[in-house]
């Protein structure tokens, strides 16, 4: 059992107790204490400073082991699938949507909101975007 867990333990805190007064995620807790890699010393000293540990240097860290994989299959549903695979249910999805009347329709004020939350400052080609009403941009080859 580690440092960690003893003096946790010890304190009668949980691992989410402990996370809360660390400011970090209980995840962050539970790697620590298994001894597995993916904690920078960083998060490992707040852990350590709110237990009343001593702080550890990052050359005096001991070698952790590698988290075990995850068992089964690793990529699942879109994430298994090629782009056009993805696009092409995608469409369908989109199409059945508005065959059915539930697709959503931007409003020109959606879509300038969408817009500047998202990076879009130049007012011209948001003006420019907005008389295209979702047409494609006809592409001129230079």
């Amino acid at each position: 059992m580690s440092d960690i867990a003893i003096a946790r333990k010890e304190r009668n805190w949980s691992q989410e107790e402990l996370s809360h007064r660390a400011g970090v995620s209980q995840s962050v807790i539970s790697i620590l204490e298994r001894g597995l890699e993916g904690v920078t010393v960083y998060l490992e000293n707040i852990v350590r400073l709110t237990l009343g540990l001593s702080m550890r240097p990052e050359d005096e860290r001991p070698k952790r082991k590698a988290a075990p994989e995850p068992k089964g299959k690793h990529r699942r549903g879109f994430a298994s699938m090629g782009q056009e695979e993805r696009k092409r249910i995608a469409s369908m999805g989109g199409k059945a949507a508005h065959e059915q009347g539930v697709a959503h329709e931007w409003t020109s004020e959606e879509t300038r909101q969408f817009g500047l939350r998202n990076g879009c400052k130049d007012p011209e080609r948001m003006r420019e975007l907005g008389r295209m009403g979702g047409r494609p941009a006809k592409r001129t080859v230079k």
